[in-house]
């Protein structure tokens, strides 16, 4: 199973059980 998971505008595609960690992200907006 996936998920969709969208920070600022950005898509990422995980698996389930998978852990994504956004860290020092550039504000560049």
């Amino acid at each position: 199973m996936y998920a969709v998971v969208e920070v600022k505008g950005h898509q990422y595609i995980v698996q389930e059980g998978d852990v994504i960690v956004v860290d020092n992200v550039d504000l560049d907006e």
